[in-house]
């Protein structure tokens, strides 16, 4: 069921508290907060060798040539590039899980030929090297780098798809915060208030603590999943999806290896619900390429 949600509120904003406390994480210690000539002669002023600028560079050298942490070894069976990368940034691996896990499951489901022909093409660095060319994103702070990439890459479809399930139902589905002023208004923000190391989403937080209890305020995020229906057996679209991907039309398909596929449908019923809800998406992509293989070939 989806609840039609109503425009942000436009006041939040000039909330003169807000403000203050923006300004509060902005200022302290410089960088961001500071106006722009200011930070322009800071950044000019020559620095000792053993100064504080000694200091950062050593911390890159020492992460760039380390080897990458054991939880990015998934990420580097598929991208040595961005593996490498995440270690240089020293990145919290709950920022990659979803990538790693899903590239797991994926890599497994494909056939040995397919990854044979694509052996040594590292398909996040082409992507982000497409991106540089158009934009010259390398230019730019790495949280604006992430959120340009989000933005050409899966937020596209990830949009779409909440587009056409308020569509089927005759639902009028209204985003909260796509509204130009407070856009404007959160372009001129810092980065070190957008980003901070914990907890997510904390101008949000911040804005909305008047209005919520503190058990809200402080809570986790936690991301709207539908039920696991295609990694259940036991209704249509879990039927439709297990009868589409044991039949023949997955043999047919060039990249995926059927029997690897054929595995993972027996797996499914020992998986507890996270492990099932992982696999949801996953099963729904497996089932629209047998039916896209089926109808117009691949």
């Amino acid at each position: 069921m989806l609840a039609v949600a109503p425009p942000c509120r436009p006041e939040l904003h000039r909330d003169p508290a807000l403000h203050q406390w923006l300004a509060s994480r902005a200022s302290p210690g410089g960088g961001e907060g500071e106006p722009r000539a200011q930070r322009s002669r800071a950044r000019s002023r020559p620095r000792s060798r053993g100064g504080r600028a000694a200091r950062p560079t050593s911390r890159l050298l020492s992460r760039l040539l380390r080897s990458p942490r054991p939880f990015y070894l998934g990420l580097a069976s598929t991208s040595p590039w961005l593996a490498r990368l995440a270690t240089l940034l020293d990145l919290s691996p709950a920022l990659l899980t979803r990538v790693t896990g899903g590239l797991g499951h994926l890599r497994g489901l494909l056939s040995p030929d397919f990854l044979r022909a694509f052996e040594g093409y590292d398909i996040y660095r082409a992507f982000y090297r497409r991106c540089d060319e158009r934009a010259g994103i390398s230019n730019w702070e790495p949280a604006r780098q992430i959120t340009y990439l989000w933005l050409h890459s899966l937020f596209a479809n990830y949009h779409l798809a909440g587009d056409r399930l308020d569509m089927a139902h005759a639902v009028e589905v209204r985003l909260p915060f796509l509204d130009h002023v407070l856009f404007e208004h959160a372009q001129e923000l810092p980065l070190s208030v957008l980003s901070p190391p914990s907890p997510e989403k904390l101008v949000l937080r911040q804005a909305a603590r008047p209005y919520v209890p503190d058990s809200v305020y402080s809570r986790p995020k936690r991301p709207f999943w539908a039920p696991p229906a295609a990694a259940r057996g036991a209704n249509p679209l879990g039927e439709f999806v297990q009868d589409t991907l044991r039949s023949s039309d997955i043999s047919a398909v060039p990249f995926l290896d059927s029997g690897a596929v054929s595995r993972l449908l027996e797996r499914l019923p020992g998986l507890d619900e996270q492990g099932q809800t992982g696999a949801d998406s996953l099963l729904l992509a497996l089932a629209s390429i047998c039916v896209l293989q089926t109808r117009y070939g691949l």
